[in-house]
């Protein structure tokens, strides 16, 4: 503990006197907090966790920087070359837990994603806007609503893939955040009529699982729209 809090201390130090923090500098600072590096060395991902959080407001310009450039596809020469790049995502996620501000600068251009033509580049942002929207550590849904709006619109996506994840997400947010539940019901309740049997089957357990829990989180609306599917054209539905 006492050899954790010095290089803990020396980090912190480094951080507040320097002016501008460099790529490389990012890479020493930022890597334990990948998840294959979190799960080798959970003692320096404890201290960087620690660190970054008193630190926030002096990484908040150099972190946000390097991960717009990757997110809008700018990167330098040293950006490329640093292991961060790949794995921006998880990064992302793991900095909103250090301090739901240092993704204040950087969540509208994840969202800018959700409009790529690249399947896969949507599946990816809809995937950790739902779980940065559900998350209990911060209220970017209520803080950005015109980006959380953009997000719901993916509910019609031309991919049945990322209407399939859209529906996991709605479903984790309606459960967690009890202030989006009347932006998100009707998107989750509308996807009972989606045209892929799939996104229906998926959307019906969800809204099973909510009411099995609490019914009256649930509106009238929603149960005779779930009673329709009694007329499904799946069996199995």
């Amino acid at each position: 503990d006492d050899i954790s809090g010095h290089i803990g201390s020396i980090l912190q130090a480094c951080i507040e006197e320097a002016e501008y923090l460099d790529q490389e500098f990012l890479d020493i600072i930022l890597q334990p907090l990948l998840p294959s590096s979190k799960s080798e060395n959970p003692a320096a991902y404890k201290i960087c966790q620690t660190v970054l959080r008193r630190t926030a407001m002096c990484i908040q310009n150099s972190t946000s920087a390097f991960i717009n450039r990757v997110l809008v596809g700018t990167l330098s020469t040293d950006d490329s070359l640093s292991e961060l790049s790949d794995q921006v995502y998880p990064l992302i996620y793991e900095l909103h837990k250090i301090s739901p501000d240092l993704l204040l600068r950087v969540l509208p251009n994840i969202c800018s994603q959700l409009l790529a033509e690249e399947c896969g580049v949507r599946l990816k942002a809809v995937k950790l806007l739902g779980r940065l929207f559900a998350s209990q550590q911060a209220d970017y849904g209520v803080e950005f609503r015109r980006n959380f709006n953009d997000f719901l619109g993916r509910c019609l996506d031309i991919s049945y893939q990322v209407r399939i994840e859209m529906v996991e997400a709605l479903s984790s947010i309606f459960k967690r955040k009890n202030e989006l539940r009347v932006l998100v019901e009707g998107h989750l309740r509308k996807k009972l009529r989606d045209a892929e049997g799939e996104v229906r089957m998926l959307a019906l357990t969800k809204l099973l699982e909510i009411a099995l829990d609490e019914p009256t989180n649930l509106s009238q609306e929603t149960f005779v729209e779930m009673c329709e599917r009694l007329k499904d054209k799946k069996r199995d539905i």
